[in-house]
Order: C-alpha cells, then structure tokens, then sequence
C-alpha cells in the first residue's frame, strides 16, 4: 500500500494538544491516530507495523511563534513593506487574534513569502479569513489584504496607483464581481474619458432628438418621401421603422446625461446600426439627393443657404486661390438640424451606420485602455475567496453604464444570445 507516512504523522501531531506523542502512546493519542489513518483508508489494527518507523523517526511539530513576540514583527512588515495604514494594520491584527492556532502558525510561515502564481493556485486558502476581515477597512477592496499578506515584494497602491504594486514593477488591479459578473472600473471607465459616449450623444442629438416634433415628426415617412425614388419606398419604410423601434424609445436625457445607461439600450443602438447600415448600403434606398449648402457669418450672425453640388466644387476649387468664380444662391435653411434633405445625408453618414464595427471598436478601446495600465486583474467571485487572474482582453466585455462608468463583465457568463453586441467585442 502506497502512503505518505511523514503526512499522516504531521497532520496526527497536529492534533494533538503538545504538538507530538512519543511511545508509549495513550489511549487518547492513539483515538486521534485512528482517526487519522481511517481519513487515509488505513487502520490502525493493520497499518501501524508500517507506520512505527516513521512514528520512531518523527519530529515534534514547530510551534508557532507567540502572539506577543510576533504582533509587533506583523506590524512593522505590513506598515513598512505593504505600506498599509494603521487602521488597516489593526485589522489585520484584530483578524488574526481570532484565528486557531493552527492557523496562526500557518499564517505566520506563509507571511510574504508566496509568487502570485502560488497565491493564485492554492497559498489563498491560508488566509482565506483575511478576503473579507473583521470590520471596515477603508482604502482596500475585498481581496487586496490577503494578497498583500501572502505574495512577496507586494504594497498597496492606495488611491494614487492601482490596487496591487509589485516592487519588482507591474502593477496589478483587484475587483470582486457583482451577482451580474460584472465590476466598476471606477476613474479608468468614467465615460466621459472615451469617444463612444460623444458619438453617441451627437447622433441623439442630431438625428433622434429632430425626429420627435415637427417639421420631421409625427409622420417621418411622409417627411422623407420626396426626397427618394418610388422604387426605394419599402426600404424607407424599414428605415423609419428601425428608428422608432430602436432609438426612439431612448429618451434623449438618457443619452445625453450618459450615466445610466443599461443593457437593453446598448444593445438596441448597435443592433439599430446594424439595420440602418443594411438599409442605407445593402438595399435598394436611394438616396441619391444633394445637400450641399454654404455658411455665411458676418457681424455675429450666421446664415446657411442652398447651393447646388456644381456650386460647391467651385468653391472648393477656388480656394485659396486668385480666381473669381460666380455661384447661384438658393433659399435659406431656417434649422439645418430640422431639415428633412441635411437630416437624411447626416444619418447615412453617421460612422456607425456607415460600419457599425466601429461601435464594437469603440467598446473594445474601453477595455483595453484598462488593460493597458496593468500587468493583470486579479478578480473575485462575488463573496468566494478564491482568486483569478487574467491579463487577456477577450475574457471582457463592457456592457452597460452607471453611475457615470463603463461597466466590464466577464463574457462567458454572460447572454451573448440574447445581447448581440456583447458576442461581437472581444
């Protein structure tokens, strides 16, 4: 029979309240030896002949070092070297006050001395205690203090730097995930730091918003349908459809605030991109019009009239030049963003209904603008101690906005199905 024998005599001396047993053992010791070799499928009946030399060339267990001589030594490492403050440090201590002693001996031989990936794997669960310890412990999220505790050469980042800072460099972030798989990226997702949220108000601003009140509304189509052929009818049709079914019910506050801004929303403009897109460059719409027009500013005011596309490639070949050229003015535009011809270009030219990847790349920016400033994310199931460690792109995806921040989820737990613009980033 195969069996780690200087395992089973460990783990007996352990439980034993001198740390070991010498022969001739007592009853009591020997009830917890069974125990022992029964949890190993042996028994002490026709095993222990095998065992004694092992029990005969046994050492006592180290006993841990006592609380009063090794407080202050946790205290100065985790001050000096994990830079943590003294609040935190007191946590720390009024967690590991509580803690077996078995458990404190097993703190104190793992204290800083574990690589990231020996944390990762198992060196965790010896200070599984510390993911969520005693208290408050502001300036660390769940799962920083167990990190500092067992990984060498680590200190916190506090509010300046990321979570976690190697003194070797890298630096790596640490986030607990919602029940949705999901976390707040805090400053590096402030929405207001990346082009998507300005394409997106730009477009609600100049082509949702005119659609809700006349001269555009109520009754787009009727609006539209001078300005293209009869045989593009059908596909202008499906344009004014796509628009009320997946933009419009956006309220424009929403967009243009841009601080809660869920799921269905998101997904509802990039699968609306993906029909405009279809409808404007895969269908028969034509919308063959001209819009080219001219701009006027003089003492303050401003004025735009018509000209016709021959017009335009004049001036644009005039300019900066001597050459005198002579072009027809047509009628004044009272409100270009009311203006049926300007309205229908503009959103045919929109980037995102010209590609609609574009948006996906733009969510894609999102998330590797986070990964670019560490060396990996070190993420939590939420409430489980156990850690996770990913320096890929391709496990997140953003998938909505609150509070003002681009949320990151990981994307296998999530309905790509159901939520097509989570399927396409990565």
């Amino acid at each position: 029979m195969s069996m780690d024998t200087n395992k089973i005599v460990k783990e007996w001396f352990y439980r034993l309240p001198k740390g070991y047993a010498l022969a001739p053992y007592t009853d009591q010791e020997l009830k917890v030896l069974n125990e022992v070799l029964n949890e190993n499928g042996l028994s002490l009946d026709e095993d222990v002949d095998i065992l004694d030399q092992a029990f005969l060339d046994a050492k006592p267990v180290k006993e841990a070092v006592s609380d009063e001589e090794f407080i202050p030594y946790l205290t100065d490492i985790m001050s000096k070297e994990a830079m943590l403050a003294q609040a935190q440090v007191n946590t720390i201590l009024a967690t590991y006050e509580k803690l077996s002693e078995k458990e404190k001996e097993d703190f104190q031989n793992n204290l800083r001395k574990q690589n990231l990936n020996k944390f990762i794997s198992s060196g965790w669960k010896v200070y599984e205690k510390f993911f969520a310890p005693i208290g408050e412990t502001k300036g660390l999220g769940r799962g920083e203090m167990q990190i500092l505790l067992a990984v060498d050469d680590t200190e916190t980042g506090g509010t300046g730097k990321k979570d976690i800072v190697m003194k070797g460099g890298g630096m790596y972030e640490v986030k607990e995930l919602t029940k949705n798989f999901n976390f707040d990226p805090a400053k590096d997702g402030m929405a207001t730091k990346f082009e998507l949220t300005y394409t997106l108000q730009d477009f609600y601003r100049d082509t949702v918003s005119p659609m809700r009140e006349a001269p555009l509304g109520p009754d787009l189509f009727e609006t539209l349908k001078p300005l293209v052929e009869e045989s593009s009818l059908d596909s202008l049709q499906k344009l004014v459809d796509t628009l009320q079914e997946y933009f419009i019910p956006i309220p424009d506050e929403k967009i243009r605030i841009f601080r809660e801004v869920s799921y269905v929303p998101m997904s509802n403009m990039y699968e609306g991109f993906v029909l405009l897109n279809e409808i404007f460059y895969k269908s028969k719409l034509d919308t063959d019009v001209q819009d080219s027009r001219v701009t006027v500013k003089s003492k303050g005011d401003q004025d735009t009239f018509w000209i016709s596309g021959d017009d335009a490639d004049k001036i644009s070949k005039a300019s900066g030049k001597p050459d005198t050229i002579s072009i027809n003015v047509g009628d004044e535009i009272d409100d270009e963003n009311k203006n049926a011809m300007i309205w229908l270009k503009r959103l045919e030219r929109h980037p995102f209904v010209q590609d609609p990847n574009k948006m996906v790349q733009e969510f894609n920016n999102i998330t590797r603008s986070f990964f670019q400033g560490v060396k990996g994310l070190i993420w939590y199931y939420l409430g489980n101690p156990k850690p996770n460690l990913s320096s890929s792109t391709s496990d997140w995806v953003i998938t909505h906005v609150t509070r003002g921040n681009y949320r990151f989820a990981l994307k296998e737990k999530l309905n790509t199905s159901k939520y097509k613009y989570l399927a396409v980033q990565g």
